[in-house]
């Protein structure tokens, strides 16, 4: 009988009856390693949460958007500075000597006295317009020490001429974009 028990010993296990390779996988097996991937990501979510949340990244973040704010900032005053600079005119003068033509190119900006002046002018205009609010003072005090009436303290200025405004062609422009064709804006 030993050698019957032997034989039954080494011969393989019957192939299932479905057709399918006996070798594969568990049905646990496959459960691991599906327990192991999402596992592994859900370390990777974390991780990745952790970085983005601590209070190293935060601040890194926000110093890079500060940066950024301060940045298109000083592009756009840089702008308006290139916009508020006194245009630049350009002289052109051409000579010929033998067969060589020379050019030269010479830049011409406002004097430095025109803007001096400006600003004279500038400093004259409020010295008058503070001495005039003086006088005017002085002229309440005395108005009301020899008991005449006085008009009230606040006056409402009158409308101007040109009110309501109305639709009118202007040299400037009141924004730094383009105006759109064909719209009128007021000033």
């Amino acid at each position: 009988m030993a050698p019957q028990l032997a034989a039954a010993a080494t011969t393989p296990a019957p192939a299932p009856a479905d057709g399918s390779d006996g070798g594969g996988l568990s049905q646990g097996q496959i459960g691991g390693i599906l327990v192991g991937v999402v596992a592994f990501v859900v370390l990777l979510f974390l991780f990745w949460y952790w970085l983005t949340h601590s209070e190293g990244y935060v601040a890194y973040r926000d110093e890079r958007r500060y940066r950024q704010r301060l940045e298109r900032l000083r592009q756009r005053d840089q702008w308006e500075r290139r916009r508020r600079r006194p245009r630049s005119y350009y002289e052109t003068e051409v000579s010929y000597e033998s067969d060589s033509e020379t050019t030269e190119v010479s830049r011409r900006q406002r004097p430095a006295a025109s803007m001096a002046a400006a600003a004279r002018m500038q400093h004259m205009m409020a010295a008058a317009a503070a001495a005039e609010h003086q006088q005017q003072l002085e002229a309440e005090r005395r108005r009301r020490a020899a008991g005449v009436a006085t008009a009230p303290k606040y006056v409402l200025n009158p409308p101007p001429l040109r009110f309501p405004p109305t639709a009118r062609r202007t040299s400037y422009v009141h924004t730094r974009h383009p105006q759109i064709p064909g719209i009128r804006r007021f000033p």
